[in-house]
């Protein structure tokens, strides 16, 4: 987390930091995130079931993932990524985070942000462990964070059906 919070100081990205017990399910993140005024984001990672492309794809907490979706917007069919593969690129073990995207090297990983969250100001997210929670500047992240990962977001429109 201090290699995360050294890069957000740096890149001049506004966030501040709080810690709080272990969120084990997304109401545990619902209850919290209302506290501080945030939205709550679904954070999924899949990887395509043929070949090896992987997606890391924020919507609201009140959709799901459909592959079928994403196949008729154009992408493969999808699973869910393996612990493995959470580890391998994203150099983490629990929760998945936009922000692990600081070490996918090697660019393997797309990130698909919903539509509905174009004109957000901010979102929490994990910095890097599930007992902690960074309230983000999300123009910041878009515009500074993720540019200096080489991670260019493709923004969708997901019904979640």
């Amino acid at each position: 987390m201090e290699e995360l919070l050294k890069l957000l100081d740096e890149l001049k990205i506004e966030y501040k930091l709080y810690f709080h017990h272990h969120m084990e399910t997304m109401e545990d993140s619902i209850e919290f995130n209302a506290k501080l005024n945030c939205v709550v984001c679904k954070n999924c990672f899949v990887k395509a079931k043929k070949g090896n492309q992987f997606y890391m794809i924020l919507m609201p907490h009140t959709k799901r993932f459909v592959s079928k979706e994403f196949v008729n917007l154009g992408f493969p069919k999808c699973e869910f990524a393996k612990i493995e593969d959470t580890k391998r690129l994203l150099n983490i073990e629990c929760g998945i985070t936009p922000l692990a995207l600081m070490f996918d090297q090697n660019n393997e990983v797309q990130i698909i942000i919903d539509d509905e969250y174009k004109n957000l100001d901010y979102m929490c997210m994990h910095p890097l462990r599930d007992d902690a929670t960074v309230h983000i500047n999300f123009k910041d992240f878009l515009n500074k964070f993720l540019p200096y990962v080489h991670h260019e977001p493709i923004f969708l429109k997901i019904s979640g059906q």
